[in-house]
């Protein structure tokens, strides 16, 4: 008699814990579709117009997500939209805006803050940019670093466009324009308009999280020489 109560018992303990078992599969995959894989933030600030722009993405393998809560950017609400073969992106602008450095994005109690390389005084170091010797572009700060890159849009008087993209380490706090970056333009008045990109990608705790920033410095008025 003891025997058998004995393998009843036992029966029972394995069909509680077969139970168990399913029951805590089944409630993490109800809580699967809400884990995020990869996070994209995206940060432009456009100096000449005083422009903030802001972007966020949250995605997993079957596509973009659509949180279960707002999502806030230095306190106000992002705004979600669906876009063609992107999917889920919230989006969020401010104009007038003064730029701050650093920025956060919040959602159910959390925050992440990101904040822009610090460089001030950008300028051109050189009376004029030469079609023969160059010219020389430098500032207050750090030389820039390995997911950094610098972009420097020139347009002369007559509107012909030149684009010069450098990617990645620079030699000191300066960038030396070379004669090749300025053919195809015409000697005379111009205009060098930087951008400051900087595209940081780290893994925390398990999370890939994307961090990209873009900030459009104010048009500077050049002069280009023969």
């Amino acid at each position: 008699m003891r025997t058998q109560l004995a393998i009843h018992f036992f029966m029972f303990l394995i069909l509680a814990a077969a139970c168990q078992s399913k029951m805590v599969e089944v409630k993490q995959e109800e809580h699967t579709p809400f884990a995020v894989e990869r996070t994209y933030y995206y940060v432009r600030y456009l100096e000449n117009s005083k422009e903030l722009q802001a972007e966020a993405r949250f995605q997993q393998d079957t596509g973009n997500l659509v949180l279960a809560d707002k999502l806030y950017f230095e306190g106000q609400v992002m705004q979600p939209k669906k876009l063609p073969k992107v999917g889920w992106e919230y989006r969020y602008h401010e104009r007038p805006s003064k730029f701050k450095g650093c920025y956060h994005f919040s959602y159910g109690g959390e925050s992440d803050t990101i904040c822009f390389p610090t460089y001030t005084n950008f300028g051109l170091k050189t009376p004029e940019v030469s079609m023969t010797s160059g010219g020389l572009i430098a500032w207050e700060g750090q030389p820039l670093g390995q997911e950094e890159s610098l972009v420097l849009l020139f347009e002369d008087a007559k509107g012909q466009v030149k684009t010069v993209n450098h990617v990645g380490l620079t030699r000191g706090s300066q960038f030396e324009i070379r004669p090749e970056h300025l053919e195809g333009l015409n000697v005379g008045a111009a205009s060098l308009r930087l951008v400051h990109k900087s595209t940081v990608i780290q893994k925390i705790d398990g999370q890939v999280q994307v961090i990209k920033l873009e900030y459009y410095r104010k048009t500077l008025k050049i002069e280009i020489v023969a």
